[in-house]
């Protein structure tokens, strides 16, 4: 029973701090990017394949198109990435979510976004969402992002994949 509290303890622990952004930092945000008018893919990329990768999840986000990646986008993803989401997150380890890495391969750009701005439902309804959870015995806070934020972040983990070697 002892063990059952300590362990619920550092679940909701890890569930707050995930939330918590400290007030200081603020984050400029990119310009705006319309889901309703994406921008053209200039870039050749991997032939998106598998059922996953056709999954756009639940959520604001219907299409998108992704151009060369945008350095300033990345730069403020990335101050994103490390306030919202590296206490639960890497690109390669399991922490108390899956390893990025493996999330931006195996899902949509879409997918991606609507889960960074719909983060609730989508692990209520999602198949898959539902089995990380699962899976993690956690379910992911609310990272309360606009759609640029999430855009950036996206950007970011996008960069990310394509420079840094896999561990």
């Amino acid at each position: 029973m002892k063990k059952v509290l300590i362990l619920a303890f550092i679940i909701l622990t890890l569930i707050i701090a995930c939330k918590q952004t400290p007030k200081q930092e603020q984050v400029q945000t990119p310009p705006a990017v319309s889901a309703e008018e994406p921008k053209e893919d200039t870039t050749e990329t991997a032939e998106i394949s598998g059922a996953e990768k056709s999954d756009k999840g639940i959520g604001p986000i219907k299409e998108l198109k992704l151009a060369a990646i945008d350095q300033n986008m990345v730069k403020t993803g990335e101050q994103l990435f490390q306030s919202k989401c590296a206490l639960c997150h890497t690109l390669d380890q399991k922490k108390v979510g899956p390893p990025l890495r493996d999330e931006m391969e195996e899902h949509s750009p879409e997918f991606i976004m609507n889960l960074l701005l719909n983060t609730e439902e989508m692990q209520q309804k999602n198949e898959h969402m539902k089995a990380e959870v699962k899976e993690y015995v956690t379910v992911m806070p609310d990272p309360e992002l606009t759609q640029d934020q999430a855009r950036a972040i996206l950007e970011y983990l996008r960069s990310a994949v394509e420079t840094e070697p896999k561990k």
